[in-house]
């Protein structure tokens, strides 16, 4: 797994969309999620983790989602974000799935 899904995308802003794991249920944020995209499973990242990167996260709730939030990485340079990301993974990976999807085999 590369560490595309741990950074923004242009069309973000520089905000990486997230849910807030005490919002929402690992698999409730995985059902919603593949309701528009293809996903594996779940990895998570803590707060303190990404403010140890320098990064804040921030409640975002939007219409119909009260768990959404924002990790902000504006103000990185594009290396930067790409560094901080792999360390994201790295965490996440090592702390292990927090929901994948029953295999149909």
């Amino acid at each position: 797994m590369t560490s595309q899904a741990f950074r923004p995308s242009r069309k973000d802003r520089n905000r990486l969309s997230v849910d807030n794991g005490d919002l929402v249920s690992p698999g409730d944020a995985f059902r919603r999620f593949t309701q528009r995209y293809e996903s594996a499973g779940v990895l998570a990242v803590l707060v303190a983790e990404c403010n140890d990167q320098g990064l804040d996260v921030v409640p975002d709730p939007l219409r119909g989602r009260p768990a959404h939030a924002v990790i902000d990485f504006r103000g990185m340079s594009a290396s930067a974000v790409r560094r901080v990301a792999e360390r994201l993974r790295a965490a996440a990976v090592h702390r292990g799935w927090r929901y994948r999807p029953k295999s149909d085999s």
